[in-house]
């Protein structure tokens, strides 16, 4: 019984009513003709996980693709050292696994760990397919999310190559800000975090520290908060920490972009 209707007399119709009203926002679901979102509903399953429960690992054959209802979890890739890298982090709404409907033999090219408890919906890879073949938009519904996750990891590779910690940090915030809004949650601890952006859990705090104090970002009630982007810092004229992402203040009239640096040096 989901959270929502634990009050209501009949929760297991309450249930399926907000379960179909969510799958039908769900970008890949969308337009899907009734007989088909039909025969996907009544061969879905949910799974529920434990915080840091393991659902499955590398290399492991897969027979379903997933949808997270609640809680967050992590696509993660183990190193030859035995280091876990987390490669992405979903929450509800986001789907993973889906791509696996192409493949003959699957098998997870990543593992994946709740961060949280959490409950996933179910599909089967096999009866899925069926449903690609019988209906050629949602086949390439599913081409286009590789081919958008197949961007999103060059530029990931892109910037693990030339941003250092703290312009990681903020390219990610951004990100996050675009999508939800200058208010971001943490959900998971901050190591999690660290891990996503292949950066130490202390060099995060450091990080984290720097931005703080030259009014990048700030953290309240657990959530760290953009700030103004075009709202300039007083502390930029002596803040050592411009090095660590700062833009310093902005040019001055007539003024070049990046003469601060000059000024300040």
């Amino acid at each position: 019984m989901c959270r929502e209707c634990v009050h209501h007399r009949e929760p297991g119709d309450r249930c399926r009513e907000l379960q179909r009203e969510r799958l039908r926002r769900v970008y890949l679901f969308e337009g899907l003709p009734e007989p088909q979102f039909r025969s996907l509903l009544d061969h879905m399953a949910e799974v529920e996980l434990e915080h840091d429960q393991w659902l499955c690992l590398l290399g492991e054959p897969a027979k379903n693709f997933y949808l997270v209802l609640e809680g967050d979890v992590a696509l993660v890739r183990t190193s030859a050292d035995g280091d876990d890298l987390i490669v992405a982090i979903l929450g509800p709404g986001e789907l993973f696994g889906e791509d696996l409907m192409y493949c003959d033999e699957p098998v997870h090219p990543l593992s994946v760990r709740a961060l949280s408890a959490s409950r996933l919906a179910s599909f089967g890879c096999e009866r899925s397919r069926l449903l690609l073949e019988a209906d050629s938009e949602l086949a390439l519904k599913v081409l286009r999310t590789v081919q958008r996750r197949n961007v999103m990891l060059l530029e990931e590779l892109e910037q693990l190559t030339v941003q250092d910690a703290s312009a990681r940090l903020l390219s990610f915030l951004e990100r996050q800000a675009a999508l939800h809004g200058p208010v971001i949650p943490l959900r998971f601890p901050k190591r999690v975090l660290a891990s996503r952006l292949s950066i130490r859990p202390e060099t995060l705090s450091r990080v984290l520290a720097r931005l703080k104090d030259c009014h990048r970002i700030r953290e309240e009630g657990g959530s760290l908060i953009v700030a103004d982007q075009e709202a300039g810092c007083a502390l930029c004229e002596t803040c050592p920490a411009r090095h660590w992402g700062c833009p310093g203040p902005r040019p001055e009239a007539g003024e070049e972009e990046g003469a601060w640096l000059r000024r300040t040096a």
